[in-house]
Order: structure tokens, then sequence, then C-alpha cells
């Protein structure tokens, strides 16, 4: 099963590299549009293997924290889901639309399972250099689409009349066809890459420059926040050092010179100023709150905000009539106080293990695993703020990779940390 794991893996290093260029259009499902991604598509097998392992039982199935957690959040998305039914009479065709997006969070949720049942410490950590290198050729060939294929999204058109994806021009938007979207994912992998400068285990230095201007060219002024946050975020659980000041150092001194291009690029999206994009992010915002009073315990029910909203009299805003930007705040209004406070205990229980890696491994990999998943993981927070990237089924496949990576990685260190303690004792 190690061998169909890490295939597995390799596989979904390249749907995530081929984004929504894989969608495909698919029925009514629900009253609402559900096409698929070829990252969709990996479940399936991905599953097959989960269910094999366990039916046979050729591995435990360990029930970690992160876990324990999940299936809180889950049963608390169930019952919000079941409130919803009522709330808004939705019925059993109404209630499959939501249910169907209840069912594919869990299954992505496979894709941490599959980590941490599967795998071993060395091979979820080649797992995450795979989504990596995904996430490499996304920032390459956006940079070769910002030079020769300007209004890309327009030109593909994947996905068919479903899905209109917003005019950006020349801004980088790649094959995620959103510039919102592909600056999360190399958000993600800068700081990946600058935990591993930070213990000395950077790699090859030209990675740095080619995210570094391909996050820059999708203008994306969320992508550029979180990034800064995450930084902040290394700092603090790392420190700084001479690699790292060197490196911000550089990177200023080479950017200095064309800080004037970037500007007049930059302006003429409109993004140096409060625009009417980032004023509309107050409306879904606004809307989540009124939800979450209305409905502070389970909230409006799993993925049933387009219903809640037709019921509250309001327009879809942006296009976006089934989510709403927010991230944690969207997570609120959809399954109340209780299952905010579930998913909180999702990412205190990353959290927890990314410090247990960082502060007492003595491998750097590991410690720079940890330390950028740790980033990472808070810079996607604050990122889907601004889009809804927290539930961006590409986002959350790298996410729970990196997830059951660390958890594997903590697994051994406390394992270790047990053989040592019985070893003293025994001497004594």
């Amino acid at each position: 099963m190690k061998v169909g794991a890490r295939s597995l893996v390799a596989a979904g290093a390249v749907t995530l590299a081929l984004g929504n260029l894989g969608r495909i259009p698919g029925g009514l499902l629900g009253g609402r549009n559900a096409p698929l991604v070829l990252n969709d598509l990996l479940l399936l097998p991905l599953w097959i293997t989960l269910l094999v392992v366990a039916a046979r039982k050729l591995r435990a199935w360990p029930l970690d924290a992160v876990t324990r957690w999940i299936l809180v959040f889950v049963g608390v998305a169930v019952l919000s889901l079941a409130q919803a039914t009522q709330l808004w009479n939705l019925g059993v065709g109404g209630a499959l639309g939501p249910a169907a997006f209840l069912l594919r969070w869990v299954l992505y949720a496979g894709w941490f399972w599959l980590v941490t049942v599967c795998l071993t410490g060395d091979e979820a950590r080649v797992g995450v250099r795979q989504m990596e290198r995904g996430i490499y050729a996304i920032a390459t060939f956006g940079i070769v689409q910002v030079a020769l294929f300007p209004g890309f999204a327009q030109v593909v058109g994947a996905g068919g009349g479903e899905k209109t994806w917003d005019e950006q021009g020349r801004r980088l938007v790649s094959t995620m066809l959103d510039p919102n979207f592909a600056g999360i994912l190399i958000v993600i992998a800068l700081l990946l890459r600058l935990a591993r400068e930070r213990e000395g285990k950077g790699g090859h230095r030209v990675v740095l420059p080619l995210l570094a201007m391909a996050l820059l060219l999708t203008l994306s002024r969320s992508a550029m926040l979180s990034l800064a946050v995450g930084v902040l975020v290394l700092l603090w659980a790392r420190g700084i050092d001479r690699r790292l000041a060197g490196l911000f150092l550089a990177g200023s001194l080479v950017l200095l010179p064309f800080i004037t291009l970037l500007l007049r690029f930059a302006e003429g999206f409109n993004k140096l100023g409060l625009d009417a994009s980032a004023a509309q992010r107050l409306v879904p915002w606004s809307r989540a709150l009124i939800m979450l009073r209305d409905h502070p315990w389970l909230g409006v029910g799993f993925n049933a905000v387009q219903q809640a909203q037709r019921a509250y009299g309001w327009q879809p805003i942006g296009g976006a009539d089934v989510s709403l930007d927010g991230g944690l705040l969207f997570v609120a209004a959809m399954t109340g106080v209780v299952g905010l406070l579930a998913y909180l205990g999702v990412l205190t229980a990353v959290w927890r293990a990314c410090r247990t890696v960082y502060c007492g491994s003595a491998d750097a990999d590991a410690r720079a695993l940890a330390a950028g998943t740790a980033a990472a993981t808070v810079a996607v927070v604050v990122h889907s703020f601004f889009a809804n990237s927290l539930l961006l089924p590409f986002v959350m496949q790298v996410l729970w990779v990196l997830w059951g990576s660390v958890i594997v990685v903590s697994g051994s260190l406390t394992e270790t940390g047990a053989v040592r303690r019985t070893r003293r004792l025994q001497n004594t």
C-alpha cells in the first residue's frame, strides 16, 4: 500500500499543477453547478486505498488530536445541515447540494489520513516536496502566461458556462485562473522555502526569486499580506539568522530598481488604493456576522449559504452565491460557534504538532517542515478572510498533506522520546 500511497501523492502534485485547466463541467446538484477538477478524480483511488488498509488492518489508524477534531467538526457540520433543512425548507433535493460539498470536504481530508496512515516520515517529506514542485510549475507557467497570454482565463474558458472568471489582463492567474488563489499557493511554497533557508537546507536558490516574482505579478494584496504575516510567524517560531537576513536584504536590493515598473503595473489595475474589489469584501463579512448573530450555535448549515441568502433577500456578491469570503468567519456562519470551535481545535492541534517538531527535533529538515507548515497555515487563515481559500480544494489538498506530514514526524519524535525515557528508567 505504500507504493500506491506515494503514487497518489505524486499524481496529486500533477493535478494540483493543472489546477482549473482540468475543470470538468458537471450538471446541477441541489440547484447549483457542480463541476469537477482532476484533483477530485483522485479522491476515489485515495479512499479505496484507505479503505483497503482499514479493512485488512495493514496499518494502524492513529487517532491523533487532529483526527479527533476533524471528526468533531464533521459531526457539527452534519447537525448544522440537518437544522438547515428545517430552517430553509430544503427538502431532499435542496439538501443534496450542501451535503455534496460537505462530502467533498471529508473526502479531501483523506489526503491527511493517506499521509498519516500510509506513509513514513521520510515518505511524507518526499510528498511535501512533490506538492511544492507542483506549485513551482504553477508559478513558472504563470510568469510565461503574464508575458504571452493576457486574459488567459477568458481564452481558456475552462469549465464552460458554469464559471465566469474575472477579467485579469496581464495579472498572473496561471492554471488557477484566479490571481488570489494562485497567490496563496505561491505564498505556501515561499514560506516552506524560507523555513528551509532558516535551517540551512535551502537547496536551489533560483526557486526563491522565481516564486517572489510570480507572487508580485499576481498583484494580490491578500496574498502579499498573508506572506507578511507568515514571515512574522516563521520569525517568531524560529528567529532570524544571518541566512534569512541576507536573503531579505538581497531581495530588497534586487527589487529596488524595478519598484517603479511594479507600481505602474499595480496602478493599471487600481491596486494602490481602496477600490471596489477591496470595498466589496465588507459585504460578505457583514452578512456572515448577521447570520452568526441570528443562528449562533449551529449556523445556517454547512454550505447552505445560498439558501440562507435567498431567505434574507440578499443578492450574490461577486458571483459567489454558494459561499462567502471570510475564512473562519464563513465557517462560523455555516456551523455556528460550535463548529468554529471545532475547526479551531483542528488548527490548534496542528500548531501544537508543529511546535513539538520545530522545538524538539534534531533534524533540520523536520524543523523546517514544521515551522514552514505553521507559517503557511496562519497565512492561509489570514488570506481566507479576503478570498475563500480556506475551503478551496487545491489549498485544502496542500494543507492536508502538510498537516499529515507534521503529524507523522511528530509521532516519530514522540515515540523516540518515549523509548529514551524507558531506557533511562531501565538503567536506573
